[in-house]
């Protein structure tokens, strides 16, 4: 019994088939760490890129007009209407 123990002891600190998954893991969280260092100043370079030909075709910079105020504002003039519009409106506003 003794030896049965002993012998699966040592079977198991001789198998090495989970070391290189470990590795692998390793290799993995070193390669992402690398890759959220480098890609931030990437994306800042593309995204002034985009900025330059955005306000070069007419557009506006990214310093007047951010995606999140980019909603379509009512102007005072809108009126609800009651029901169905006659313009044809999907939401039912009419100037």
């Amino acid at each position: 019994m003794k030896q049965k123990i002993a012998s699966k002891i040592n079977l198991f600190k001789s198998d090495e088939s989970g070391v290189s998954a470990i590795e692998y893991a390793v290799i993995l969280s070193l390669l992402s760490g690398a890759l959220l260092i480098a890609l931030p100043p990437v994306g800042t370079g593309l995204a002034s890129t985009f900025n330059v030909v955005d306000v070069a075709v007419g557009g506006q910079s990214q310093a007047q007009s951010s995606p999140l105020s980019a909603t379509p504002q009512a102007s005072g003039n809108c009126k609800k209407s009651g029901g169905s519009s006659s313009s044809g409106s999907k939401w039912g506003w009419k100037r």
